[in-house]
């Protein structure tokens, strides 16, 4: 079963891909919520981020250096309240 007509209101939402679809992105950024999504960085879908992912600067490691994340933040254009982009 899909999961994405499950998303409740909330502060802050956090999905993975499941719950990555359009409406669901709309909605969170309509609704002036924070968020934090993944994406998949394999096949068609991942190849606008693997030179940000690929590029060594911007990495910020932990202090044993056993793991490491990078912030990269695109410019999303999604359906307004209006239904128009």
């Amino acid at each position: 079963m899909s999961d994405t007509l499950t998303l409740q209101p909330v502060l802050i939402v956090m999905t993975d891909k499941g719950l990555n679809s359009a409406k669901n992105i709309d909605f969170i950024c309509q609704n002036g919520d924070g968020y934090v999504v993944s994406q998949t960085l394999r096949g068609s879908k991942g190849k606008r981020y693997q030179k940000a992912l690929f590029d060594e600067s911007g990495w910020v490691w932990n202090a044993d250096r056993t793991e490491k994340h990078k912030l990269f933040m695109e410019d999303y254009e999604g359906i307004g309240q209006d239904g128009k982009k």
